[in-house]
C-alpha cells in the first residue's frame, strides 16, 4: 500500500472516524474502499483528496447503504444519493467523466455487496438474492444521482463555451448581450445605475504586422489579465471582438466609471509589450441613467465616446446626455 493510503488510514481517530449513525462495518467499509482507490490512484489525484468530507460522510451514508441493503432502513434520500455520488466521483480529473465516476461506482457496489455477503450466514430468515436485490435498487438511486450531476456539468461547461472568448477567458459578445438585458430589468425594477465602459487598443495592427499575430495576441491576454485584476469582481469583463473590450459595472456612476477608466488605462500602460513599451488603450464610458436607460444605446454611446476620445489624444471620453 502506498504511503498516501497508509497515512490516510492512520491519520484519523477512532471518535471522528465514524459519522453519529455508522457503526463499525461502515467505517471499514469505507476505509477499504477508499484505500482500494488511493492505491491505484496517480499522486497528484491523491492530492485532491476530499479527505474531511469521506472520513467524516462517507461512513454514515455507507452505513445507510448497507441498513438498506438489509432491510433495516429507509432506502437513501435523494439527498443523499447525489451527495454519495459526489464523494464517489471524487478520483480522477478535477471534473471527472460520467465514465469515471461510473466505474468508481461499480468499484463500490462491489465492496459494499462483499461486506454485506461477510455478515449473510446461510441460516438467514431472508436469502441473500433478496438482499443484493435492495442493495441493487439503491445503487439505482446512486447512479441516477450521478448521472443528473454529469449532465448539469456537461450543460455547465457547454454555458461557458458558449460564453467564453478561447483566447482570453473573458466574456463574450453574447454573454455582454444578456448582461445587458440583466441590468436594464435591474436599473427598471431597483432603479439600480450602472457603467458601460469600451475601449481598445492603440497601435495593434502595427504590433501585428512587425512582430506577428502570436505577439498581438499577446499583448490582447495580457490586457485582458490586467482589466480583470483592476476591476471589481462584480465587475464584467468582456472581449467583444478583435481589439475591442469592455466593462460591465453595476451600482457605478458616470463620474465612478470615468475613474475606472482611468486606472485600465494606468493598467494598460504598466504593460510591457512587444516593443518595449506599454500598452495604450483609449477608453468610453457611458452610464445609466446619465447617458441613457438601454444597455444596446449605451454600448454604442460608449463605443462613440471611445473615438472620440481618440481623435482629440486622450485617454478617456465620456458619452454625453
Amino acid at each position: 500500500m502506498p504511503a498516501p493510503a497508509r497515512q490516510f488510514r492512520a491519520s484519523t481517530p477512532a471518535a471522528e472516524r465514524r459519522g453519529p449513525s455508522a457503526g463499525e462495518e461502515a467505517d471499514r467499509l469505507a476505509r477499504d474502499w477508499v484505500s482500494l482507490v488511493v492505491d491505484r490512484a496517480p499522486l497528484d489525484e491523491i492530492e485532491r483528496l476530499p479527505s474531511d468530507a469521506l472520513r467524516t460522510e462517507l461512513p454514515g451514508l455507507l452505513g445507510r447503504l448497507l441498513g438498506t441493503a438489509r432491510g433495516e432502513g429507509a432506502i437513501l434520500t435523494r439527498w443523499q444519493a447525489a451527495r454519495l455520488a459526489s464523494l464517489v466521483g471524487f478520483r480522477g480529473r478535477e471534473d471527472p467523466t460520467f465514465a469515471e465516476v461510473m466505474g468508481e461506482l461499480a468499484d463500490l457496489e462491489h465492496s459494499v455487496a462483499a461486506h454485506v455477503h461477510g455478515g449473510w450466514s446461510p441460516g438467514a430468515e431472508e436469502p441473500f438474492p433478496r438482499v443484493l436485490e435492495r442493495l441493487g435498487l439503491a445503487l439505482v438511486e446512486i447512479r441516477a444521482a450521478a448521472a443528473e450531476e454529469g449532465l448539469r456539468r456537461r450543460s455547465r461547461a457547454l454555458e461557458r463555451l458558449a460564453n467564453t472568448d478561447p483566447l482570453t477567458g473573458l466574456h463574450n459578445r453574447r454573454h455582454l448581450l444578456e448582461e445587458l438585458e440583466r441590468l436594464d430589468q435591474t436599473m427598471v425594477r431597483y432603479g439600480h445605475p450602472y457603467a458601460v465602459l469600451v475601449f481598445d487598443v492603440v497601435g495593434l495592427k502595427a504590433v501585428n504586422d512587425s512582430f506577428g499575430h502570436a505577439a498581438g495576441d499577446r499583448v490582447l491576454v495580457d490586457l485582458a489579465r490586467a482589466t480583470e485584476a483592476t476591476v471589481r469582481t462584480v465587475d464584467s469583463v468582456v472581449r467583444v471582438a478583435g481589439d475591442e473590450f469592455c466593462v460591465l459595472a453595476p451600482n457605478q456612476t458616470a463620474r465612478a466609471a470615468h475613474h475606472l477608466a482611468r486606472r485600465l488605462s494606468s493598467a494598460a500602460s504598466a504593460l510591457e509589450g512587444p516593443t518595449g513599451q506599454g500598452t495604450a488603450i483609449s477608453v468610453g464610458v457611458a452610464a445609466c441613467p446619465e447617458h441613457g436607460d438601454r444597455g444596446e444605446d449605451l454600448l454604442r454611446r460608449a463605443d462613440a465616446a471611445m473615438y472620440r476620445a481618440r481623435a482629440v489624444g486622450e485617454e478617456v471620453g465620456s458619452a454625453s446626455a
